[in-house]
């Protein structure tokens, strides 16, 4: 990929002829605890730009897993999630506090320089909200623009209506933003 920016950039109308298929494959073989909230299927990305299988150019702005501070949550979580967490690492947050803090990103707050908007559940045990809060009082502290968004679940909802209302956030978030970088 060029330094030149180049996305969005659409070929076909998405989804595509590639992605349906892949799809509709997922959608018959794949595990339906994982909701897609759109037909994508990604080729590659890099920085925001993702790129799915039939050359469709999309930015993203928008991520999942709300961790901001890995040990935190690494002591705030489950027992077995702290297992899981110790072998991602190589290690616990005392044996190698590097891994910890370089994966974190409240440790970059001060290089953030687009708005952030966070929902998450107040009672999520695997990514527990303390560094949530954590990161939102930092981000804050630093004068950056931060929304966060908090729910009465775990992690993630089952219900229809709150996944819709999620995803208005979500829009009205960005709508927001880009409305505001149009001169």
């Amino acid at each position: 990929m060029s330094n030149n920016r180049d996305y969005p950039r659409i070929v076909v109308p998405p989804p595509g002829p590639k992605a349906r298929a892949i799809v509709e494959r997922q959608d018959r073989f794949a595990s339906t605890s994982y909701p897609k909230e759109y037909p994508l299927a990604v080729a590659r990305g890099q920085g925001p730009m993702v790129e799915d299988v039939d050359g469709n150019r999309f930015l993203d702005f928008m991520a999942g897993i709300a961790v901001a501070d890995w040990a935190i949550a690494h002591v705030d979580t489950t027992d077995t999630l702290r297992s899981v967490r110790a072998l991602r690492f190589g290690g616990t947050p005392e044996q190698v506090p590097e891994r910890y803090t370089t994966s974190s990103p409240i440790t970059y707050a001060e290089k953030v320089e687009a708005p952030v908007l966070i929902m998450q559940g107040r009672n999520d045990t695997r990514t527990p909200p303390r560094s949530i809060e954590m990161y939102e009082n930092k981000m804050k502290s630093l004068g950056k623009d931060i929304e966060v968004r908090w729910f009465d679940a775990g992690h993630g909802s089952l219900s229809v209506e709150q996944n819709i209302e999620f995803q208005e956030l979500m829009l009205r978030f960005a709508y927001r933003i880009l409305s505001s970088k149009v001169s």
